[in-house]
């Protein structure tokens, strides 16, 4: 017999832990990531732009 695929729920308690740690190592501020300068670069605008245009 085949087994069944499960599926994960957003209430799963793991994917919970999942998402505190993926949250803890994310960079907080532009000035944190390493690297990719004119990635980063770019974002400030974007960014910038979205604050300008009361953007959430």
């Amino acid at each position: 017999m085949i087994e069944a695929d499960r599926l994960i729920a957003a209430d799963n308690p793991t994917f919970k832990d999942e998402e505190a740690i993926d949250r803890a190592i994310r960079p907080k501020k532009l000035a944190d990531y390493q690297g990719q300068d004119h990635v980063r670069g770019q974002m400030e605008i974007f960014i910038k732009a979205a604050q300008l245009r009361n953007e959430p």
